[in-house]
């Protein structure tokens, strides 16, 4: 590694890195590139090893990522400033979360919000038409999320007209495509008369900016092969 990447660039990258992130443990940093490209803006790639990180409240147990073809503000950073993107880029690479990292990560924003998403999603099928509105009036709060080696099944505490009622939702996540995931098998199970299992698969549109090439639930972790744009 040259010396300008090894003094100058890695510390930025790290600074940055650490600034996107509300916990990160370990980092291991590989960066390919010459001074050259460096000192032009460009670095080829940079690969990323990481264990504990938290991200918006999600904790995850492994993330090994691969960037290429970024553009930096490298004038700003030879003047001691931050890090920034001024190209978007793409990144690939393994995510894994296990059933310890999901109950730290229980009262994130970001995985409640993804449960109630789920929940809106079911709404939407015939099977609850007459609960639809009465579960649309609830208050959820995420109470556990469990992996096991072909399931996820997720428990919810529900508030209705000042009644504690609790939801559990069990279901198979696999791949249809890379931008859509499928939940078969979902079962739901709690509330009275609800109780209800679907006999055809729910698709889920991962949006444009976010594929997945392969999802694996294994001895209570998920472990999934993702791409992600992300924005300068």
């Amino acid at each position: 590694m040259s010396k300008i990447i090894t003094k100058i660039l890695t510390p930025a990258l790290k600074l940055w890195l650490n600034s996107q992130v509300e916990k990160l443990e370990t980092l291991n940093l590989s960066i390919e590139g010459s001074d050259y490209q460096f000192l032009s803006g460009y670095i080829p790639e940079i690969i990323l090893d990481s264990h504990q990180l938290v991200y918006k409240g999600l904790s995850l147990e492994e993330i090994k990522l691969k960037a290429r073809n970024i553009r930096i503000n490298v004038g700003q950073i030879l003047r001691g400033q931050s890090l920034k993107l001024l190209k978007d880029i793409k990144i690939s690479g393994e995510v894994a979360i296990s059933n310890e990292s999901l109950k730290a990560s229980i009262s994130s924003t970001m995985l409640q919000d993804s449960i109630k998403y789920l929940l809106n999603i079911l709404l939407e099928h015939k099977e609850f038409t007459k609960f639809s509105r009465r579960i649309s009036n609830m208050t959820f709060q995420l109470k556990e999320i469990n992996i096991d080696c072909s399931n996820i099944t997720i428990q919810v505490v529900s508030l209705y007209e000042e009644v504690i009622e609790s939801i559990t939702i069990k279901l198979r996540p696999n791949i249809t495509s890379t931008q859509t995931l499928s939940l078969k098998e979902v079962e739901i199970r709690g509330l009275s008369g609800l109780d209800t299992c679907l006999d055809r698969e729910i698709l889920l549109d991962l949006g444009p900016d976010f594929c997945i090439n392969q999802l694996s639930l294994n001895y209570g972790k998920l472990s999934c092969q993702c791409e992600l744009k992300i924005y300068s």
